[in-house]
């Protein structure tokens, strides 16, 4: 199973990978081969564009890396391996939400969970190489949410501590784009 889903998802035929990790993910006990599975599973539907189970699979190994570590991995190595997983399940769990779309009434209550999400995700690992995209993605976010000034925040950390980064670079585009297309003009001239 864990070959045939391999093969499956090197041909990106996402629904036959997640059908076979799904039934590979049952066979397993716990310890690194089901996170991997697990999060190999979660990374199909993100693919199907099928965000609800790929937020519900994320979770799963967020939870099971963060509640029960232990049962997971026992050596050095995979520790450091379930670790970069959590790492990747936080920050794609958030950009999940980030874009939930159905049904339109829950839409800014997904948005909050997003930026809740990538806040949890920053908090746990603040110096990562997706730390920038989810500044970037936090603020605009926030600026949705018409949290202003929790916005700034994150943009203002974007340019401290990822300043050559391309996000950063873009950040005051982005944050003025976001502004004038919410139709705050004056905080959009004050951002450019």
């Amino acid at each position: 199973l864990n070959r045939l889903a391999a093969c499956q998802t090197r041909l990106a035929d996402w629904t036959n990978a997640a059908e076979t990790l799904s039934r590979y993910v049952a066979e397993l006990s716990f310890g690194p081969a089901l996170a991997a599975a697990r999060f190999r599973l979660a990374e199909s539907y993100r693919q199907m564009e099928r965000l609800v189970p790929a937020i519900n699979e994320y979770y799963r190994l967020v939870k099971g890396l963060t509640e029960e570590e232990a049962k997971y991995g026992a050596t050095a190595e995979e520790k450091a391996a379930n670790r970069t997983l959590l790492e990747q399940a936080m920050f794609w769990k958030a950009y999940c939400y980030s874009r939930l779309r159905e049904p339109a009434a829950r839409v800014p209550a997904h948005q909050a969970k997003a930026a809740e999400d990538y806040a949890a995700f920053l908090a746990t690992f603040p110096k990562s190489t997706l730390a920038p995209n989810a500044l970037s993605s936090m603020g605009v976010l926030l600026l949705i949410l018409n949290r202003h000034a929790d916005a700034a925040k994150a943009y203002d950390r974007l340019a401290r501590d990822f300043p050559d980064s391309e996000q950063a670079r873009n950040a005051v585009f982005a944050r003025g784009t976001s502004l004038l297309e919410m139709g705050q003009k004056e905080q959009a001239v004050a951002a450019f």
